[in-house]
């Protein structure tokens, strides 16, 4: 009958570092999310358009017909 005691404790419950681990996970997870988030914002506030610049085009004279 002992055994019906325990049945549903968790096995890992009384470990102290559990918490600890998953709330890294958690804050880690939460951190990714954000980086994403702001690259995304960043690109798409961005004003990434080549510079302008002017083409000059020499045509000679001598090719031209006359």
């Amino acid at each position: 009958m002992t055994l019906a005691r325990y049945r549903n404790r968790s096995v890992f419950g009384d470990r102290q570092s559990s918490g600890v681990g998953k709330r890294a996970f958690q804050l880690l997870i939460g951190i990714i999310i954000l980086a994403v988030i702001g690259l995304v914002v960043y690109l798409g506030l961005g004003d990434y358009r080549p510079e302008p610049e002017r083409i000059e085009r020499v045509i000679e004279v001598e090719t031209t017909p006359q």
